[in-house]
């Protein structure tokens, strides 16, 4: 009996025609994601720079909890004639608060100190100097720390000099709008103050209320490209002025709001993306009217920090509206008080 062996089967490879098949379908899909991709990003690029921001408040709130001191964000306002970048804010720093500061007069030989006189600076009504070193007290600090660039100094624009415990009384707070060394007798150090003195009996009972400041060596924090914090549609809810060339945002050690500028007990930050023109299909859209206005109010998240509590949160912006241009309650959902912790 002859067995005849079965022909092996041979492997079968691609054809052309299948090949050029997969080629064409992975054509289409890189198409489609070229086309596709970057506008996904796009939309999350508000998302992203609130996540920043939100980001940056948080470090800014553990940093006051670990020193035990203030600390903060410093938002620089652009003033721009273009109505889509005026009042917005793509660059911050973080900031400390100094303690308050006195000058002080210390003897080397019994190794005390004391507080060294603040007194009227001569025929400059409004300034102040400090008083002459005096024996038992052979050395001194005064306002520039021995400090000759007037910008390293101890105090600096913007503090506020605060007589006799200050309090309530607005007549014994002045807001320091000048430093120079003036070669005084007295002190070479003088503070050029907002009104004119009143003081005309050398005190020692006074204190330097020292404002926050950049933190030295911290680069500063910039906002992801064509993002940007738009203060001009929250200065009227947050009621800051449009005219300050910054807002700072100061946390105390126990984590709530230390210092706000603001009237209200949430501050609001909008960030939004500048280059989005029109949001198709959303009602708040009316390019007749204003576009820049109309794509402002349709689309962005509204960062949020509750005063009491110091929680920061991003809130989506609430599309109720009443017409085509006007949002009714865009911070409907940021003032929810499930949504702060309350």
């Amino acid at each position: 009996m002859v067995r005849h062996a079965l022909p092996l089967s041979r492997r079968r490879g691609f054809t052309l025609v299948e090949i050029i098949v997969v080629v064409g379908i992975l054509i289409v899909l890189m198409t489609l994601a070229v086309a596709f991709v970057p506008r996904v990003q796009e939309k999350q690029r508000p998302n992203r720079g609130a996540s920043d921001v939100q980001g940056w408040l948080s470090i800014a709130k553990q940093m006051a909890k670990r020193d035990r001191a203030p600390r903060g964000l410093r938002l620089f306002r652009i003033q721009d004639p273009d109505p889509a970048k005026n009042n917005t804010v793509t660059e911050m720093v973080y900031l400390e608060q100094p303690p308050d500061y006195v000058a002080t007069l210390t003897s080397s030989t019994t190794q005390t100190q004391t507080v060294r006189k603040l007194v009227a600076n001569g025929p400059s009504p409004d300034s102040v100097a400090l008083g002459p070193i005096q024996p038992p007290y052979d050395s001194g600090t005064d306002f520039s720390g021995g400090l000759t660039n007037v910008g390293d100094w101890p105090v600096q624009v913007g503090d506020f000099l605060e007589v006799n415990n200050g309090g309530t009384n607005a007549d014994q707070v002045y807001l320091i709008v000048g430093t120079s060394l003036s070669g005084a007798s007295t002190s070479p150090a003088v503070l050029a103050l907002n009104r004119n003195y009143t003081f005309s009996v050398p005190t020692s009972t006074y204190r330097i209320v020292r404002a926050p400041r950049p933190r030295t060596g911290e680069a500063p924090l910039q906002m992801t490209e064509n993002v940007v914090v738009d203060l001009g549609l929250t200065d009227s809810v947050n009621g800051t002025s449009s005219t300050s060339p910054f807002v700072d945002i100061m946390f105390s050690p126990g984590g709530g709001l230390s210092f706000w500028a603001g009237q209200t007990d949430k501050v609001f930050l909008w960030v939004r993306d500048t280059t989005v023109d029109i949001v198709p299909g959303n009602p708040t859209v009316d390019s007749t009217v204003d576009p820049t206005l109309a794509n402002r109010k349709a689309q962005g998240r509204i960062v949020t920090v509750y005063l009491r509590t110091g929680l920061i949160a991003a809130h989506p912006i609430d599309p109720s509206t009443t017409d085509n241009l006007n949002l009714t309650q865009p911070f409907f959902l940021a003032n929810e008080p499930r949504t702060g912790g309350l």
